[in-house]
């Protein structure tokens, strides 16, 4: 006998002594649970609409730079873009829940309002998202929240900032972390052709102290062998549903 079970400044008390009314007006448990039932049946549909769209028109490169053809985007029915940008966004920006509805219309409209030669750059959701004629890039940022630091140990296997899986040799040396370039540079160290200064600044590095050593995904440095590989397409293609509270 909870006296909140009868407390009106409460929805769900509110709605319990609707039932009533509502059942009068079809809307009994049974008709709203088949609305569910179908409801989730179309999401399921377009969820495999976007598995189609990022087998056929995404790709994600070594240094877990996401490219979109922005033609195959822009033909996509609306649910199917709408969605394929959110799971894009969650993967490439870490989120564990998705950004408001508003703010992916925003951005999608902004995509579609790019002309041809200028490029557009947006931020959400931890993610950079650029328009450069045909194509939609999408990488972390780096600056707001920061990236993980992680202390590496030998042997170590994990995943970092949820876009590389990372793996240390049982020798690995004592005191060295994993952590992102940032604005760290060293003699030989080089951004390849096409990879955004930006994109390059959220790679993991290792770092003894405030020494840079290595940067493995470039395969710079004499470093200790640490391995690391980009892990955001598995994530795209089975990203999370709940959030991990672990």
């Amino acid at each position: 006998d909870d006296p909140m079970n009868a407390d009106p400044r409460f929805h769900s008390v509110r709605l319990r002594k609707l039932r009533p009314a509502l059942a009068r007006a079809g809307l009994t448990a049974a008709a709203l649970a088949g609305t569910a039932e179908r409801l989730a049946e179309e999401a399921d549909a377009i969820d495999a609409a976007v598995d189609r769209l990022l087998a056929e028109a995404v790709t994600v490169d070594a240094f877990a730079v996401a490219a979109l053809s922005r033609a195959a985007l822009e033909e996509a029915p609306g649910d199917v873009r709408f969605r394929l940008a959110v799971r894009l966004l969650q993967a490439v920006g870490g989120d564990d829940y998705p950004p408001r509805s508003a703010r992916v219309a925003a951005l999608l409209a902004a995509i579609g309002g790019a002309s041809g030669e200028r490029t557009v750059r947006r931020t959400l959701a931890g993610a950079v998202v650029e328009v450069r004629r045909d194509v939609v890039r999408l990488w972390r940022e780096s600056g707001r929240r920061g990236l993980p630091v992680v202390a590496l140990h030998p042997g170590f296997r994990g995943i970092w900032d949820h876009r590389f899986a990372v793996n240390a040799p049982p020798g690995l040396p004592g005191g060295l972390v994993l952590a992102a370039l940032g604005t760290s540079r060293a003699e030989g160290l080089a951004r390849p052709a096409g990879l955004p200064a930006a994109a390059m600044a959220a790679l993991p590095a290792v770092y003894a102290g405030p020494a840079l050593i290595a940067l493995p995904s470039l395969g710079w440095g004499s470093g200790p062998g640490v391995a690391v590989a980009e892990c955001l397409s598995p994530r795209l293609r089975a990203p999370p549903r709940f959030p991990a509270l672990a």
